[in-house]
């Protein structure tokens, strides 16, 4: 549990230098925060904003993932059909 609670301890101190520098800002980011300058980063799940390449006028939209980034699939969830235990498979989920 220390470990968890340490690596969460160095990603908390991560976004607290980013906002410190200004270079995070709280916004929900939308073409119209990007067009003005508000959100020129996004870091967000990339099936919603590669609708808008194309869309935004003077924005030059782009979807990046990071080839070294690690990707979860959170709509797939690990269940076995006939579970003997079918309520602790809920609750799983539910988790």
């Amino acid at each position: 549990m220390k470990r968890k609670a340490r690596r969460l301890a160095i990603g908390l101190e991560f976004w607290q230098q980013m906002k410190a520098f200004g270079n995070f800002v709280p916004v929900a980011a939308t073409p119209a925060t990007v067009k003005a300058g508000h959100t020129p980063i996004l870091l967000d799940w990339d099936y919603l904003h590669a609708k808008y390449k194309g869309q935004s006028g003077k924005v030059d939209w782009k979807v990046v993932v990071p080839s070294d980034a690690r990707l979860v699939g959170f709509y797939a969830p690990a269940v076995v059909k006939n579970s003997p235990h079918s309520t602790a498979v809920r609750l799983w989920q539910e988790f």
